[in-house]
């Protein structure tokens, strides 16, 4: 990978957000598990968030710093 710019980086991981939802999406067609199909679901639905919020950040550079990271407990 040669990252020219933020643009580039931001780019990239929106590239791969998207192949991980496919993937999720694709995993949970062939599921066969009720349960299990959700969670790939919910797997997929978290990995376009993630995509939302780098295209977000994509369009407006100032909206990195605006963003807020939740505290998760373990």
């Amino acid at each position: 990978m040669d990252f020219k710019s933020f643009e580039d980086v931001v780019q990239f991981a929106i590239e791969r957000e998207r192949e991980a939802a496919r993937f999720y999406r694709k995993a949970a067609e062939t599921e066969k598990f009720e349960v299990d199909k959700r969670v790939l679901n919910e797997h997929a639905e978290e990995e376009e968030k993630h995509e939302q919020i780098l295209k977000e950040f994509k369009a407006d550079k100032s909206a990195v710093a605006k963003y807020k990271l939740r505290k998760f407990r373990i």
